[in-house]
C-alpha cells in the first residue's frame, strides 16, 4: 500500500515540476559516442515534445543525456518504449531522473545545453 502511494505521490509532483520548471527529465544512459545529438531527438521526439536537451561528454565511453519533456504521459511513452533498445552497438537504459538528487559521480562533468525551438 504505501508503494503506490508514494507512486502516486512521485506522479502527482512530476506533473507539478513539469508546469513549473523545465520540463519532465527523462535520464538516457549508456549512449554510444557515435550516436549524435540530432539522431537522439529525432528518435525521442516521436513520443512528445522534448522542451530542452542536457547531454555530458565521453567520459570512459559512458555518455549520458537527460531529455525534458512537455507532459509526464509523452516521458513515461518514451521510457517503456526506449528502455533497453539499441543505439548502433549499445543498449540504452532510460529511466526518470530526479534533478534534485546531486548525481555525485556527475558532478564533475561539463554539460551541453541544446534549446528547442517550438
Amino acid at each position: 500500500m504505501a508503494i503506490v502511494n508514494c507512486e502516486v505521490r512521485w506522479k502527482k509532483d512530476m506533473e507539478k515540476r513539469s508546469r513549473i520548471f523545465e520540463g519532465v527529465p527523462v535520464l538516457i544512459k549508456n549512449i554510444d559516442p557515435e550516436v549524435e545529438d540530432k539522431l537522439l531527438i529525432e528518435k525521442f521526439s516521436t513520443f512528445g515534445q522534448i522542451l530542452k536537451m542536457k547531454t555530458s561528454p565521453d567520459v570512459h565511453k559512458m555518455r549520458t543525456a537527460t531529455l525534458f519533456y512537455m507532459s509526464p504521459a509523452d516521458a513515461q511513452r518514451a521510457i517503456s518504449n526506449m528502455n533497453g533498445a539499441r543505439l548502433f552497438s549499445k543498449v540504452i537504459c532510460v529511466k526518470l531522473d530526479n534533478p534534485f538528487i546531486r548525481h555525485e559521480k556527475r558532478s564533475h562533468l561539463t554539460y551541453r545545453n541544446l534549446f528547442m525551438k517550438s
